[in-house]
């Protein structure tokens, strides 16, 4: 199976003027994130495609001067397209949620930092799923919280510019809750399935639990 990964991401911190890591500094934090994955099965010609795009702005202050704590929301939608022979299957969601994130920097060397971030979120969400053969149609509605680690790296490249890299959500533990109702094509109920469940998850290929990213930070 070939598989291509595309995660293209950017954060940035805007603090004071005059800024410098001392605590009590307000800061203003974000990212932007892009996942497109495409996988094929060259057996069956079997294909997947993905798009995924979320938004994450936050706001906080440094607690002293290589700590940071910051409280935002996120927003995210995803949509796949499975073709199985001559089957295709359309999935998509959005969900929106609240978060909070502790950041601690680690000096290297001269201007550069070694990152760990811890960050907590709650979300709510929904999604369809469509196969074009099918007559049945599903939706679903669920909540996740989750909390992760997202290691990395910042660097100056300017005197307010710092270059920032890493993983989001290296490893996270999550709880997700879900409710999938099944109709036709008359809206008719034909079944209603409601889970729960707890996972620990690890890696970097699966959007925004995990993925590497490439941002920048930018000094007011």
């Amino acid at each position: 199976m070939n598989k291509k990964l595309l995660l293209i991401g950017f954060a940035f911190i805007a603090i004071k003027a005059n800024a410098q890591f001392n605590a009590g500094r307000n800061v203003f934090t974000g990212s932007f994130g892009v996942n497109v994955s495409n996988s094929k099965e060259q057996r069956n010609n079997d294909k997947e495609n993905s798009l995924g795009v979320f938004i994450s702005p936050s706001f906080g202050k440094f607690s002293n001067n290589n700590s940071i704590n910051s409280w935002g929301f996120l927003i995210s939608f995803d949509n796949v397209t499975k073709q199985v022979g001559l089957f295709e299957n359309k999935q998509n969601s959005s969900r929106f949620g609240l978060q909070y994130s502790y950041t601690k920097l680690f000096p290297v060397v001269n201007n550069f930092y070694f990152t760990m971030g811890l960050g907590i979120s709650a979300s709510l969400g929904s999604g369809k799923d469509k196969t074009t053969t099918s007559l049945l149609e599903s939706s679903s509605s669920f909540f996740n919280t989750s909390a992760g680690f997202s290691p990395g790296f910042m660097f100056p490249i300017s005197k307010k510019v710092l270059l920032q890299t890493g993983f989001n959500n290296i490893a996270s533990l999550q709880f997700n809750s879900n409710t999938r109702t099944t109709k036709n094509a008359a809206g008719v109920v034909m079944s209603e399935v409601k889970a729960n469940a707890v996972s620990l998850n690890g890696g970097t290929n699966s959007f925004n639990s995990s993925g590497i990213f490439l941002g920048f930070s930018l000094l007011m």
